[in-house]
């Protein structure tokens, strides 16, 4: 799998290509898990995981995203699915990312599922699945933090109870 996210953005590669940007490939996941399965993968190769995100990276978060969507829609449409007798909903497509430990390639990339009903829960549950939305949110509050405590003056001496609390909870928080 990974030669193929490597191979997306020389061109080698184009079956399954539903959508393409500057900064980003959409393609169809040669193993799905649902009955609409694509990829978002980033041109960039330097981003691993959710865990090497930075706020720099919020515009490409939101790029992938909406590149998601778009190519659900093309992708639902191309194939006429429907769901309840309806052509593609929004709200029943579900985007996210593996948290690094249960992700199988090594490199950043969004997972598009449509219906969100023919994904496997277990496989997409949310304790491992995590969307770009709370990614971004995520993002955001740590870049906050951080400019509060630029603000803030430093006092000299141990750290106290609370701020060991809440060091461990944006951890916690950034691996979720």
């Amino acid at each position: 799998a990974l030669e193929l996210f490597l191979h997306l953005p020389s061109g080698s590669v184009s079956d399954g290509v539903v959508n393409r940007s500057d900064d980003c490939f959409t393609f169809l996941d040669p193993n799905p898990r649902a009955t609409v399965h694509l990829l978002v993968v980033p041109v960039r190769h330097d981003i691993t995981s959710v865990e090497s995100l930075t706020r720099s990276d919020l515009p490409l978060l939101e790029l992938m995203s909406t590149q998601a969507m778009e190519a659900l829609e093309l992708e639902v449409d191309a194939r006429s699915l429907t769901v309840d007798d309806k052509g593609f909903d929004p709200a029943l497509a579900r985007l996210g990312f593996y948290i690094p430990s249960k992700t199988s390639v090594p490199l950043l990339h969004l997972h598009a599922l449509y219906p969100r009903s023919s994904a496997s829960h277990r496989r997409f549950r949310d304790s491992i699945f995590v969307s770009p939305s709370t990614v971004i949110a995520q993002l955001q509050r740590s870049a906050e933090a951080a400019s509060v405590e630029e603000a803030t003056p430093v006092e000299a001496g141990p750290p106290s109870t609370a701020s060991a609390e809440v060091a461990t909870s944006s951890h916690r928080e950034a691996i979720q």
